[in-house]
């Protein structure tokens, strides 16, 4: 016996009847495989309910706890969201004549997210466009490739299309998905030769844009200068959308639901439109013949700072923003005439005699002079070295209404920097009295992109000029040369506190904002900048030598007879201006002035760059605006 127990031969085992044998299993052998059978049918079963389980469970994720979510999503898969442009509001004259229209603009788009999965659906789409539209593509789907297609934002292929392209393109694009030709209102300008710098061109909004506005999207065109851009949030209009139904290829089956675009508010604006036209045709005229080309002339009123015309030169068309041709618009930007400037609100200039009356006004605000006070002026006055020269000789005693009249130097000399029996302003009150006027600061016209002009100081010649500041520095500024430089808006405005009285106005175009049916939403009445800038009585005793410059004085020969178209007497006051330009003997030519002199309704300044004498070339544009001013009356 083994310890493991006694052995048993295999012989024997295979002879023994098993114990656990089932007694109705088929002793044959059959009974193992009818098991192995069973078994498999059991986990077969077990398979198919459990499949049959998780299907069940997934269903009722899907329709029960999800059903609500998957419903959108399937919509959104047959619903397509789509913009309809908003028109911008519009802009009207004074006599309620349309300064800009909107029509539709034509443009041919694609949107990534649009196109077809399939790639070889999407080239025949590339294809198309390219071969029967005759546009390359080559870039443009490259574009699309590289950065995928789940971008919603549309890519312009051609902008400005005719009306009679959109039509063939509509035709030929019809079974195209991704790919269409749509219709937004744009700008046409009636009046476009002379009204780029007030109205201001639109362009594409720019990422800064978007950025700062999520109202805006990438197809839209905002403002960039001019009106356009200062009353942007009140021009913009409000974008509808329409939800529409598409079949599995983009095509369109129904509008499901849309709301429409809402134009902007209209804006009433102050310009004179028949003396805009005559203001732009005289300047033009005129700088081309006595200057370089360039120029500028504003037109307002002298009590409520309304704005009749604006002229800045060289001008542009407005319509080249709206052609959006890259040569014309490369051709725009890089003119070395520079254009799109504003001369009239960001030109600046040396003043020349213009600014006289506005320091007669600073002496008798501050007793320096008396409207009787009176000094023999010779040719010249001599400081050490220096020579400080009149342009004219002028014979007797000159007081102040005689130095505007006359424009003289000497005189002027005298009242900035003391000379004879005038003790002079100084520096320090010159600059004051400057500022209060308006100078060195923007004057707050409701156009966009200001300047400032500048305003010399002692501090500022020591810190940037390394020098102090000399008599002779005070004696130039004192007739509009060294270093100040002004706009032709701060002039005007400058000029106009002398001619009301003594308020520093606020410039405006705007008077106005409507609604697409008229009716008046807000009144635009800007209220004055400061009040009692000088008292009445001085003002009155300036008015009376601008007064003697056309009467007897430096524009006599030019504006003494004026006539309007009635034959009646035009009687206006003002001051011519010659301005050194620091290249060779070349001058800026400027003139002031306003009507009618015992009422005043109007006020011009003028400037023609590098046109000569104030009273020979500006001048003569000033009388062409009074009498087209003063047409009806």
């Amino acid at each position: 016996m083994s310890v493991f127990g006694e052995r048993t031969s295999i012989s024997n085992l295979e002879e023994e009847p098993l114990l656990y044998e089932h007694p109705h299993t088929d002793t044959t052998g059959d009974h193992i495989e009818n098991e192995r059978e069973v078994r498999h049918i059991e986990v077969f079963l077990a398979i198919v309910i459990l499949v049959f389980a998780v299907l069940i469970g997934k269903l009722f994720l899907l329709q029960v706890v999800g059903g609500a979510s998957n419903l959108k999503l399937a919509e959104g898969n047959r619903i397509f969201v789509r913009t309809l442009p908003a028109p911008r509001g519009l802009m009207y004259d004074r006599d309620n004549k349309p300064l800009v229209k909107n029509v539709a603009r034509y443009e041919l788009i694609i949107t990534p997210a649009d196109l077809p999965k399939n790639k070889q659906e999407r080239e025949s789409i590339y294809s198309l466009v390219r071969d029967e539209l005759h546009i390359d593509m080559t870039d443009i789907s490259k574009q699309i490739e590289s950065k995928g297609l789940y971008s919603i934002d549309p890519i312009f292929i051609q902008d400005n299309i005719s009306q009679e392209q959109a039509l063939t393109y509509q035709v030929i694009l019809k079974d195209s998905v991704g790919v269409e030709v749509i219709a937004e209102p744009i700008r046409s300008y009636p009046i476009s030769e002379s009204m780029g710098h007030i109205l201001g061109y639109i362009g594409k909004v720019s990422q800064d844009e978007l950025a700062s506005n999520n109202a805006y999207l990438l197809t839209d065109w905002v403002g960039k200068t001019g009106l356009e851009k200062k009353y942007e949030d009140v021009i913009k209009g409000i974008h509808g959308q329409e939800q529409v139904e598409i079949d599995a290829k983009g095509r369109l089956q129904r509008i499901v639901a849309s709301t429409h675009p809402e134009q902007g508010n209209n804006l009433k604006t102050t310009i004179d439109s028949p003396l805009q036209s005559v203001t732009f045709q005289s300047l033009s005229k005129t700088v081309l013949e006595k200057g370089n080309g360039k120029g500028a002339a504003i037109a307002l009123n002298p009590n409520t700072g309304e704005v009749y015309a604006l002229v800045s030169l060289p001008e542009y068309d407005l319509n080249t923003f709206i052609r959006g041709k890259k040569d014309e618009l490369a051709s725009l930007f890089n003119d070395p005439e520079q254009p799109l400037l504003n001369r009239v609100i960001a030109g600046t200039y040396p003043s020349g005699s213009s600014i006289k009356p506005i320091y007669a006004a600073a002496g008798l605000q501050e007793k320096v002079i008396t409207a009787d006070s009176a000094i023999e002026t010779p040719d010249a006055i001599r400081i050490g070295d220096f020579t400080f020269p009149d342009w004219k000789k002028h014979d007797g005693k000159t007081n102040v209404k005689r130095a505007i009249a006359e424009s003289n130097n000497i005189f002027f000399y005298a009242l900035g920097g003391g000379y004879d029996s005038i003790r002079g302003i100084g520096i320090k009150r010159m600059d004051d009295y400057l500022i209060r006027f308006g100078f060195g600061s923007p004057t707050g016209i409701d156009i966009s992109h200001e300047g400032e002009g500048f305003v010399p100081t002692p501090d500022w010649k020591k810190q940037k000029k390394k020098e102090p500041w000399y008599i002779g520095d005070t004696y130039h500024l004192a007739i509009g040369q060294g270093d100040l430089s002004v706009t032709p808006i701060q002039l005007a405005i400058a000029e106009s506190t002398v001619v009301n009285g003594g308020t520093r106005i606020t410039p405006h175009i705007v008077t106005s904002v409507t609604d697409i049916h008229g009716k008046e939403i807000q009144k635009v009445d800007p209220s004055p900048k400061s009040n009692n800038v000088i008292d009445s009585a001085n003002a009155a005793t300036v008015r009376s030598g601008m007064r003697m410059t056309v009467e007897s004085g430096s524009a006599r020969s030019i504006l003494a007879d004026l006539k309007g178209n009635n034959g009646q007497p035009i009687e206006s006051a003002g001051k011519t201006g010659t301005a050194q330009t620091g290249h060779g003997d070349s001058t800026h030519a400027w003139y002031v002035g306003y009507a009618p002199y015992d009422n005043p309704q109007i006020l011009v300044v003028v400037l023609a760059e590098e046109g000569g004498e104030g009273f020979s070339t500006a001048a003569p544009v000033a009388g062409e605006m009074f009498k087209a001013f003063f047409r009806d009356k």
